[in-house]
């Protein structure tokens, strides 16, 4: 039995004067400062003593933080990344004037520019798009094309002053550390003004920008404006690229490549803004319409204006009186928020999911407290005997807690800074796969994004101490030494327990019955149902242990018989130990029902669409083919071949609908689907549908219809490029592409309502007959490019498999954090482990002195690891199919308004229970090979 520690003779005794009845008021009354330091001394000794278990803590602790902290560092440097490049090309832009699919005629800007109501408004041209760079491994950056002189208000990026017409215009800021451009091989670095290249490489860059405007000006705008092909690179960038000042650098934009010459480097004192340059490539408007094939269009037109309620409302009025149908005015901020929210679903569930990994640490942390108040019951009870109050109790296992909390969170917050970078190249890589190309160079180290890891970890701590610490305040001194005490209360609590465990089960099950498209509010259910099993977790191990006695009796003899019987009575410990166990076994096999029904669905999916053979579309080394088009002749060129039967036509394009939200439109030719298509509802069968379509209607995908509550018989309003025009609704389809769903129109019904000829992508369909795969190959020998434009041609089965690598790699990242949960819940079913065994040294001890052999004390304690371990793996199963069920069923389909059918895998089942024995024993060999190595003597002995 346990004496008290020698440190608690430093408390002094404390007499209650005569007479003091209330005594549970002085019990709970807060820490005395005279009680503190004796106390902390006692805490500190505490956790000398018990360095292994102090160590489990921590690590567990620290798991938990590090894979917070690396998802959140994760999610924070990507969607940094994205605004930080955004800001570059947006700059101080307060408005964009945009057009439809084509963008806009440069016309435009030039109406606007001449336009004496509007002198007063800054207003730039801007033509934007996508380009690999071979000597970047294909690296996908954004090219910028600007108006060197009217640039100036928007963007810090040729440092110089520059005069057009009656409107003076200042570009960058000196005094505030603007955007530098460099030029030349000296490495000189001019705060302002764009320094001339060598004469020899570049030419003479002269004083271009006076002589255009007649003005006094700086070389800042000279050299774009008269160097063909000019472009700005950052300078780091152009260091990885290997290119030089007067040099030539390859881009391809799905067109034929085209050759720039770098004419200068752009650099910043702002590391941050450094790094946003590192992903553009600048050039003058003309040389970008040239390169990118929109010679004559615009992107978008920046526009400057007043901040004043009322004179921002003259001023929008004034710019809309100028613009042409299908143009119009937004905010420079809502197109970013528009992109940045559609990862907001992703990076809630990533979130979640972290979370989890340090919920299964609150149960690692809640049975090492509570083992530590057993271990120490009579020193407790004597220190309650000499006056410690019930608050000074609860403050000296809290603040040991905290201690070790403290600890492991900020280990963990080192260790989440070490994952993070895995993390963002996981994450990252999905966003550029699903959503939008975003260059994350590194970790962004957000100071909120540690604090935030390593206070969920104090918190998890102190949450999880909080039972332990007040049953330590309630240790009675008379029966302190009585462990059967404790583990017969255990025992009682079952019930209580189960009735809890119903109690949060009809909660979480209330959650979801509630009509609310919310993704938070159904993890909050989730979370509350997974707790119902965690509880219920003493019950079923009670249960267990009754129908597995004879069993493991008959087979193991002696060990057998009495591993189920000391399990139930350590139940303290070891059914929270089953419980950490059952709730990352859960997760894992929730999450992995889910993915592989998910997977089958998507595959079943891509047969029925992809009704094509081969797949012809505009190569990229990028994961996106945004803005890159086929040339006019392609969809005749293959029809042309002898062994083609047909070939239909997709062009992605994104539409807004008459208040300005963005929907994603797929028109095509014709519906390669066919009667393969499957709709959720439809105003009739699929020959209804098509003369629908065919009569200016679209079909709508799930997804859409969620986000916009669309129903087939609706009307979808959008906003064209000769005015708003309206589309009946004729069904809703499953799909699984898009996230934010498609609408799909028909080419005829597109064209005559949006100026954009352009194509995207080819269907093939052969002839009967001819292998798909094999012809592929002959083509992709015969059109390497047509028309100068590199092709991209993938046979059915490639695309297919393609499209599921993809998947696979979206959900790269969710396995490793089920792994990672799986690892905390092992450190738990250690630390639970080693505290059975610890606690149990003497009575061990006797049974090898009264007879029983040291296989057969091995043999007990593998066999009551083991059972823990099966009492886990068949609590998962119930608990990980409800977690499957309501990741498809409300989670998903609140996130991304899918509907998946739930397919589930035996193996998943089986593997959770291999998995849960095999980490059991594995955890159980130490304990055990400590157990039959204590010497018996020393056992037996009383501390």
């Amino acid at each position: 039995m346990n004496e008290p520690d020698s440190s608690v003779s430093s408390v002094a005794p404390r007499v209650s004067p005569p007479g003091r009845t209330p005594q549970t008021q002085a019990a709970l009354a807060p820490p005395r400062l005279a009680a503190v330091r004796p106390l902390a001394r006692i805490a500190v000794a505490n956790l000398r003593r018990r360095k292994a278990q102090s160590a489990l803590l921590v690590a567990g602790i620290a798991l938990g933080v590090a894979v917070v902290v690396a998802i959140d560092l994760a999610n924070v440097s990507a969607l940094a990344a994205f605004r930080r490049s955004t800001a570059a090309v947006t700059g101080r832009a307060t408005h964009h004037i945009v057009g439809g699919p084509a963008g806009l005629d440069e016309r435009v800007y030039a109406r606007l520019a001449t336009d004496p109501a509007l002198a007063d408004i800054a207003l730039a041209p801007v033509v934007e798009g996508l380009v690999d760079v071979p000597a970047l491994g294909g690296r996908t950056l954004t090219l910028l094309g600007v108006d060197p002189l009217s640039d100036a208000p928007f963007r810090d990026l040729l440092g110089s002053v520059a005069r057009n017409g009656a409107r003076e215009q200042v570009i960058g800021d000196q005094a505030t550390g603007g955007d530098a451009v460099v030029g030349g091989d000296s490495g000189a670095t001019s705060t302002g003004p764009l320094a001339a290249a060598d004469a020899g490489d570049v030419g003479d860059v002269g004083d271009a920008a006076s002589a255009a405007t007649g003005e006094p000006t700086d070389a800042g705008p000279g050299p774009l404006l008269t160097l063909p092909n000019g472009v700005l690179l950052g300078r780091s960038l152009a260091a990885a690229a290997g290119a030089q000042v007067g040099r030539p650098l390859t881009l391809e934009s799905g067109g034929p490549p085209v050759t720039a010459t770098v004419i200068g480097l752009l650099d910043s004192a702002d590391p941050l803004g450094r790094r946003a340059l590192d992903a553009l490539v600048v050039a003058d408007i003309s040389t970008a319409q040239v390169f990118l094939g929109r010679t004559g269009r615009l992107d978008r037109i920046d526009v400057r204006l007043p901040e004043a309620p009322g004179a921002l409302a003259l001023a929008l009025s004034a710019v809309r009186a100028d613009l042409p149908p299908g143009a119009r005015v937004e905010a420079a901020s809502a197109a970013a928020d528009t992109v940045a929210s559609m990862t907001d679903a992703f990076r809630l569930n990533l979130t979640a999911l972290s979370l989890l990994a340090l919920l299964v640490g609150m149960f690692l942390i809640f049975n090492t407290v509570r083992f530590s108040v057993v271990q120490r019951r009579a020193t407790l009870a004597t220190l309650r005997a000499i006056g410690v109050t019930r608050g000074e109790m609860c403050a000296l296992v809290l603040g040991e807690a905290a201690v070790l909390g403290a600890v492991g969170a900020a280990l963990g917050v080192g260790l989440g800074l070490v994952l993070g970078r895995g993390a963002v190249a996981l994450v990252s890589r999905t966003i550029n796969d699903l959503y939008f190309v975003v260059d994350v160079q590194g970790v962004d180290a957000s100071p909120a994004s540690l604090v935030r890891g390593a206070l969920a970890g104090i918190a998890a701590a102190l949450i999880a101490a909080l039972i332990p610490a007040i049953e330590a305040s309630r240790v009675s001194p008379i029966t302190a030494r009585r462990r059967s005490d404790q583990e017969a209360s255990a025992r009682r609590g079952v019930v209580r327990g189960a009735l809890l465990a119903a109690a949060f089960g009809l909660v979480g099950a209330a959650l979801l019955a509630v009509p609310s498209r919310s993704v938070t509010l159904g993890f909050v259910a989730l979370g509350a149902i997974v707790f119902a099993f965690a509880l219920l977790a003493p019950a079923v191990t009670v249960g267990m242990m009754a129908l597995v006695r004879p069993l493991t009796g008959r087979l193991l003899g002696l060990p057998g018989r009495m591993a189920p019987r000391d399990v139930v009575r350590s139940l303290s410990r070891t059914g929270v130990a089953v419980g950490a166990l059952m709730v990352a076994l859960c997760v894992s096999i929730g999450v992995s029902v889910m993915v592989q029904s998910f997977r089958e669905t998507v595959q079943s999916w891509l047969v029925q669409t992809l009704a094509a053979d081969i797949f012809v579309s505009p190569a990229a080394a990028g994961p996106t083919r945004a803005g890159r088009t086929l040339p006019p002749t392609a969809a005749d060129t293959f029809r042309r071949l002898p062994d083609v039967a047909d070939v239909a036509t997709a062009h992605p394009v994104e539409l807004r609908t008459a208040d300005g939200a963005p929907v994603d439109v797929l028109v095509v030719s014709r519906d390669i689907a066919g009667d393969g298509r499957r709709y959720l509802s439809a105003i009739g069968g699929a020959a209804a549908v098509a003369r629908a379509l065919a009569a200016g209607g679209v079909t709508v995908s799930e997804p859409l219809a969620r986000r916009l509550d669309l129903r087939p018989g609706d009307v979808l309003t959008l906003a064209g490029d000769h005015g708003p025009r309206a589309f009946p609704i004729a069904g809703v389809f499953y799909d699984y592409g898009a996230d934010q769903g498609i609408a799909l129109m028909l080419d005829p019904v597109y064209r005559a309502a949006w100026d954009d000829a352009g194509i995207t992508s080819l269907a093939v369909t052969l002839r009967p007959g001819v292998d798909a795969d094999a012809y592929v190959d002959v083509l992709r020998e015969r059109f390497a490019r047509l028309d100068g434009i590199r092709l991209d041609l993938r046979s059915n089965r490639g695309l297919r498999g393609e499209v599921m690598t993809v998947f696979d790699r979206a959900f790269a990242i969710t396995t490793a954090l089920q792994i990672l949960a799986v690892v905390v819940a092992f450190i738990g079913v250690l630390a639970a482990l080693m505290a059975v065994q610890l606690e149990r040294t003497r009575e061990n001890a006797t049974l090898r002195a009264t007879g029983m052999t040291v296989g057969q004390v091995g043999s007990l304690a593998m066999t009551q690891t083991g059972l823990l371990g099966l009492v886990a793996g068949i609590l998962s199963w119930p608990a990980g199919l409800t977690l499957a069920l309501i990741l498809i069923y409300v989670i998903n389909r609140r996130s991304f308004g899918w509907t998946i059918q739930t397919h589930i895998d035996p193996l998943v089942f089986a593997r959770a229970l291999v998995l849960a024995v095999g980490a059991a024993l594995l955890a159980g060999i130490a304990p055990a090979w400590r157990l039959v190595r204590q010497p018996i003597a020393a056992s037996l002995r009383e501390e």
